[in-house]
Order: C-alpha cells, then structure tokens, then sequence
C-alpha cells in the first residue's frame, strides 16, 4: 500500500525528526510503531497522513490514489473544530447517504457519549476527548488508520473497548499503524517496526522483538503481564525455559496465576511498618468540596486531605473529576461550596497536555522563567536549568534552543518536568504525567516525585494507571460519584488485601495476587508492584 525510501523530515530548517527512513507498509497489516520519545513516531504518522511533506526521499502509495486515510492525533484536542459533540461526529462522517444518522447513533452509544452531546469537545476530561476522536475516525471508516497512542488517556475500560474498536476495523481489511511506547498494544499487532535515531532499525514480531531487544540492550514498556512472567523468571522461580515459561504464562493473568500456584506453596506473610500517616503537618484539605462545569456535576461532597511531604495518587475512570480536582486544588477553579486550604506558597500545576505550559521560544527560556525571582547567580542559575534536564533524561545541549512546540508530547512532558525542577514548588500538581512517556521518561517521573518527597514537597498525582500509583505513592484515593471513595494505603510497598478496588481500576498486580488466592496460594498482605511480588514468591521457594 506505502513505500517510504530514503525519507527525511525536517524541523527549523535544521532539525531531522526522521533521516533516510526505508519502510513498506502492505495493504491490510497492522504495525505497533515502537521508538522512545523524540525518535520520530508522530512525524512518520504526519507524513503517511500527509500533514507534513518530506524534505528528501520518496512516498509512493500503490493504486491509483492515497488510500482514505483517518488519522487519531496524539492530544485529541488538535483535531476538534466544533464547539459541540455532537457536530463534531457529523463533520466525520459524509454529508449524503442512508446510513448518516443511524452511524453517529451508533457511535454515540459504542463510545459512551450520549452525556456529552451538547458539550465543547475542548471542555471533555482528557478520556472524554479521547472517546470523541476515536469515534470521529470510525464514523469515516477509513483504508488507513493512523493512530498515535490511543490509549494514553483511557481508563482500563475505555482501553479494551478501543482495542476491540481497532481489531473490528483491522478485520474488515484497515491498515493500521499504531504508534505507542510499548506495553499491551504489542501484543495485538502483527509485527512491530521500532525506530531510533529517526530511522527504523528493527522490523519482525512481538517474540523477535524480545530477541533483538535483550541482543542490544534496547529499552521499551513490556506488555504487562509478560513483564510480570519475566520478573519470575528472571528470580529463578520457574522450571521450564524462560522463553517457553513467557510464551505459556504470559498470556493473561490467570494463565500467570495458574503457572505460579503450580510452582510455590505459599508465599507467607510480610510485617507491615506501623507508624502514623507519612508526612508532617497538614498540607492541603477538601472540606465538603462541590463543583460543576455548568450543568455537569463533578463534585458534591469531596473531602480528603494530604500532609506536607505526602505523595496521594488521585485515581478513577475517565470523567471522574481527577483533573478538576487538581485545577481546584491549585486554585484555578473555586468550589461552588465547601473550602479549600492549603499552605502553600510556590504550587506548580503540570497539566494534562503539557503544551499548555509553554509560551516562549525555546525550551531555555521556558525554564529561565522558572527561575527568574532565585536568588541565584546568572552562572548558578543555568547550572540549575542544565541539571534540571539532565535528570529528566534530556540532552542540554541539544534541547536547549529548541522550539518547544517542535517536541514530541513525551519530550514535552519531560520538559515540563524539568520546570518543576527548578521552580521548587512546595505543592505539585501531576495530571495524568506518565502519558505518552516511554520506559526512560517513565524512570525521569518517579525520580521526580521521589526527589520532590524527600524536600518536602506535597505531591498530588492525577492518573488512570494505578500500578504507577502504587509505586510511587503513600495512599491511593480513588474519586467517582462525586466525593472521594476508596482510599488505599500503599505505604512500604504493600496493599491492604481487604482494599475496596472500584471495578476495573485494581493495578495487576492486585488483580494477580487475587488469583492466586482463589488457587490456594496467599499473599498477606498484597505486594504493590511486579517487582516486590516476583521477589516474594521467589522467597517463598518451590513446592
């Protein structure tokens, strides 16, 4: 269907975001576009969809035209153009034909969006708009589909749904080309392309990739599961070959759960530290918060509070109030009723699309701005800003004088987080931060609220991805119906087994230690994360 040779794509006038790029896409094939931030996965999208033209090389697309092409936009707010839903689904679809008012019923109810009809797509949550913009490219039912990382924004829900939208479309004959970090997406596609230093280096299936990557040190998020059946593997816990074990156990949780019951008897229990809630002297406090985005309630009696030094992760499915949460916590928006205090004096708001942040020419000056009150010398004051992005995992030298629009969203992000850096806020506000982030940003963002804990700083995380919740936090509160609900202490590295988890938002980790249990193996109480499980198990011995 598409032949790229020799393909390059310039920014500024200077900067390659692709060079020398070869690939063939054939018709009805579904790639998974693996790279790390900044290695050129969006361009080559914008290219195939022909919002950006090469500067050297051939596109050639087979036929007699360029396929009917759809193209899902890394932040979803760039594709919107009406101030309605509902206007929005009828500009995708085409203006004649039998099928017009019948498609968009159909759309409405598959993406869940008849409550949000009449509202502007740029006032959704960030999984609203993602709904919305997958919804607009299935009413075009395209030939080729561009998507860059769908899921980022979506609940665990919301992320099955999406999947089973792009095999139905796959199935009908759709060539997809799926840009992502890694993780599940991997494991539905039929081959991955991998790029790094903007040209494609790797080409082959999920198991080739796993070769190629441990042959060259190649780092990406691993499917989930497959990671947790490699943790055990890695300890010593399983009896066939680490491979044969992957492919056999890594397929689903229960598959896991039905391989590791057969291997150890028990797991045993963990003393669990007791001491009083982390932090020092009270921070932040919702008391009896409501809110409403015009006839939209969010909240009606939200109350919790964080101590200074705290990191509470603010979990719930897609439209639950996590970002409205954050914009009231720094003040950006005043409840309706109900108070907000704080005692903070520096707050630092990374919002969910980081782009929001920018306003200057280059990336220096955006973190000049952040330091402009220090007290700092000039000399000190670059020390700081160089530091800043050296442990984000960003170069200096060659990010420095970049145009921050120019970035890809994860390299944004890690700028972003560089900002925080220098400001030093006494209250960081985090929404959604490990979207679009690869395996190293990922690592830059729990260096960054690790670090921001051991100053002092309160940390509130906005996320649907629990398992980095779990990671990195003192207690998980998870908010829907209007109020805070559950609240989980994952102090120490461990999760009460009696936590009350809303349906579809336990980490899988949790979700596996449950089906261990119901197989006789007990885990008191639950391991967070993948790591400190499979050392556990590992502990426990053989049967």
């Amino acid at each position: 269907m598409i032949s790229l040779r020799d393909v390059s794509v310039v920014y500024d006038g200077k900067h390659r975001a692709i060079e020398n790029l070869t690939l063939d896409i054939g018709a009805g094939e579904w790639l998974a576009l693996l790279g790390g931030n900044g290695s050129g996965k969006t361009t080559l999208l914008k290219l195939l969809a022909g919002v950006i033209p090469a500067a050297s090389g051939v596109v050639e697309f087979r036929g007699s035209s360029r396929p009917r092409t759809a193209f899902l936009f890394q932040e979803p707010d760039n594709q919107f153009v009406s101030t309605s839903v509902r206007s929005e689904l009828k500009l995708s679809v085409p203006e004649s034909g039998p099928n017009r008012e019948s498609g968009i019923e159909t759309a409405v109810d598959r993406f869940d969006l008849a409550r949000v009809l009449s509202r502007n797509p740029h006032r959704l949550s960030g999984g609203e708009k993602q709904r919305l913009a997958l919804a607009t490219v299935w009413l075009q039912d395209p030939e080729l589909l561009l998507l860059d990382e769908p899921t980022s924004y979506l609940d665990t829900q919301m992320t099955a749904a999406c999947l089973s939208f792009i095999h139905e479309m796959h199935d009908r004959g759709t060539t997809i080309v799926w840009a992502t970090p890694g993780g599940e997406e991997l494991m539905h596609s039929e081959e991955t392309v991998c790029l790094r230093e903007r040209s494609v280096v790797f080409r082959g299936t999920i198991d080739e990739l796993y070769e190629w990557a441990d042959a060259t040190a190649y780092s990406f998020k691993r499917p989930p599961v497959r990671s947790l059946a490699e943790e055990f593997v890695s300890l010593g816990v399983a009896r066939a070959s680490g491979r044969e074990t992957i492919d056999v156990a890594g397929t689903s949780v229960d598959a896991l759960a039905q391989w590791i019951a057969g291997e150890v008897e028990s797991v045993g229990d963990v003393q669990r530290t007791t001491h009083e809630r982390s932090g020092g002297d009270r921070s932040i406090s919702f008391e009896n918060v409501a809110f409403a985005w015009g006839e939209t309630r969010v909240f009606d009696s939200l109350s919790f509070e964080a101590r200074t030094g705290e990191v509470v992760g603010i979990g719930g499915a897609n439209a639950a109030g996590k970002s409205t949460l954050l914009l009231l916590a720094g003040g950006v928006h005043k409840p309706s009723s109900g108070r907000v205090r704080h005692t903070a004096k520096r707050p630092f708001y990374l919002p969910q699309t980081p782009e929001d942040l920018f306003f200057a020419e280059t990336v220096r000056e955006e973190l000049a701005f952040g330091v402009r009150h220090s007290d700092l010398s000039p000399r000190d004051r670059e020390q700081r800003m160089v530091n800043a992005l050296m442990s984000v995992g960003l170069d200096p030298a060659g990010i420095l004088e970049r145009f921050p629009f120019h970035l890809s969203l994860g390299e944004m992000r890690r700028v972003a987080f560089a900002i925080a850096r220098v400001v030093e806020p006494d209250l960081l506000l985090l929404d959604e931060p490990n979207s679009c982030l690869d395996a190293e940003g990922t690592e830059a963002l729990r260096q960054l609220v690790r670090g921001e804990c051991e100053r002092g700083t309160t940390v509130l995380i906005a996320s649907h991805d629990t398992a980095l919740l779990c990671d990195v936090c003192h207690r998980v509160v998870i908010v829907g119906d209007g109020r805070a609900g559950a609240e989980i202490d994952v102090r120490d590295g461990v999760v009460p087994v009696e936590s009350v988890w809303p349906p579809g938002s336990a980490p899988l980790v949790v979700d596996l230690q449950n089906a261990l249990s119901a197989r006789g193996v007990r885990v008191w109480p639950h391991a967070a994360t993948p790591q400190a499980l499979a050392a556990r198990v590992s502990a426990a011995g053989p049967k």
